[in-house]
């Protein structure tokens, strides 16, 4: 029981902290301050820009950044490890989506399927990503969630459009964490950024409890 409140409430603060470098994060669409990390490591502090701005917004294939330059240099994700501009962070990830049946992964796996660009949400050995496209309706950049532990190779859908989290496929990939499924099958969590917190401070505390 002290656990399980333990975690609750480190959920809720981590979801608060959430809320506050979201509405920090710098509009959209325009040069920024940030900075990416290439390859080999090499770390590149500038103002960058990855996206059109309104109104018709969409993503670029690679990201412009200016270090004083007279024009801007442009990194895809083959080039880049991560990027962030203000307090948006994207990582590059090698990403082939497999569906079999009514199961839908995302093999994670150097070599396999092309490297992608997806936004980091919730960073953690459960980490949190969003998979940004473009809504040619809207005229606008959409996204869906994915969930991605640091000891598989492969990411899940943590969502399904209007039904919200996919509770079986979310339960069973992260069934190492008994009070989190009771919650989530049980309705009282709904969030993927809280799934993501709770578990991950559901491993610090088992591994704590285990020593």
């Amino acid at each position: 029981m002290k656990i399980t409140a333990a975690l609750t409430l480190a959920a809720l603060l981590s979801i608060s902290c959430a809320v506050a470098r979201h509405l920090e994060s710098p509009q959209r669409g325009k040069y920024a301050e940030g900075y990416l990390v290439k390859n080999n490591g090499d770390l590149v502090r500038g103002l960058l820009r990855d996206r059109s701005s309104p109104p018709d917004v969409r993503r670029f294939s690679r990201v412009r950044v200016r270090t004083g330059g007279l024009f801007p240099k442009r990194y895809g994700p083959n080039r880049l490890l991560r990027y962030c501009i203000g307090a948006d962070c994207y990582e590059s990830l090698w990403i082939e989506r497999h569906r079999k049946f009514l199961r839908e992964i995302y093999v994670n796996r150097p070599g396999t399927g092309r490297r992608q660009f997806l936004k980091v949400v919730v960073e953690g050995h459960l980490t949190l990503y969003q998979m940004e496209f473009y809504d040619a309706e809207l005229r606008s950049i959409d996204h869906f969630e994915l969930f991605g532990r640091a000891d598989r190779d492969y990411l899940i859908r943590a969502t399904q459009g209007i039904f919200g989290l996919k509770k079986s496929a979310v339960s069973r990939y992260l069934s190492d964490c008994p009070p989190l499924v009771e919650k989530i099958n049980s309705g009282e969590i709904k969030a993927p950024a809280e799934v993501a917190r709770y578990y991950n401070e559901c491993r610090f505390f088992i591994g704590e409890h285990e020593r």
